[in-house]
């Protein structure tokens, strides 16, 4: 009888740490599940707030543009938002504008490259927990890309982007009043340039924040 009843004991000892080990790892998936980062401002999110959605802004100071065909690069120096907003809870939409761009070609002017329409979105990950994508929708135009100069071996030459794949990533640092978006190597928009591919990266740091309250993504 004893050792029936040590049995029991056991057995009851062994069921009860599987139900702790249960339950734990039902807590852990809630709160995975609950991980993925939102938009708040100032501490709450938009619904918190009673809004769907808010309006930002973004300026950023580096943005490639390379034509690896024809071994053709432009680094733009500036690139600003010309109208965007962030909305539930991880979406949003910016149109962004690259400016004072500079080619590797030699006599060869580039004309600022306008009316990129990217999609915003949150996902975990990188160095901060945080990246936010900005995605172009497939066969949308990109802008123009145009050359100019006398000497310029691709004067004149001006072409339509239109994207066929991929995505910008920016990993998330908090700010005193905006996000600082910091350029991801491992994400990037592949175009088509008149049959040629093109790649865009964006890299530096990007700033971005509502008109009054504190942007942030978490």
């Amino acid at each position: 009888m004893v050792g029936k009843h040590r049995k029991r004991k056991g057995f009851a000892s062994v069921l009860g740490l599987a139900l702790v080990g249960v339950l734990a790892f039902g807590v852990f998936m809630a709160s995975a599940a609950q991980a993925s980062p939102i938009w708040h401002l100032s501490g709450k999110t938009l619904a918190e707030r009673g809004k769907t959605q808010e309006a930002v802004a973004a300026a950023g100071n580096s943005l490639s543009v390379e034509v690896p065909e024809w071994g053709v690069t432009v680094q733009c120096g500036l690139f600003r938002s010309s109208s965007g907003y962030v909305k539930g809870e991880a979406e949003g939409s910016m149109v962004m504008i690259a400016e004072k761009c500079v080619s590797n070609l030699k006599n060869c002017q580039v004309s600022a490259i306008g009316g990129m329409t990217l999609g915003l979105g949150l996902i975990s990950g990188g160095s901060t927990g945080v990246i936010e994508t900005l995605t172009p929708s497939y066969g949308s135009s990109l802008g123009v890309l145009a050359f100019s100069g006398a000497s310029c071996p691709l004067n004149e030459l001006e072409e339509t982007l239109y994207t066929s794949s991929g995505s910008l990533g920016a990993a998330v640092s908090q700010g005193s009043n905006e996000l600082q978006l910091a350029g991801l190597s491992s994400y990037s928009i592949h175009a088509a340039y008149g049959g040629n591919l093109v790649v865009i990266r964006l890299g530096g740091t990007t700033t971005q924040k509502a008109p009054e309250l504190k942007l942030e993504a978490w």
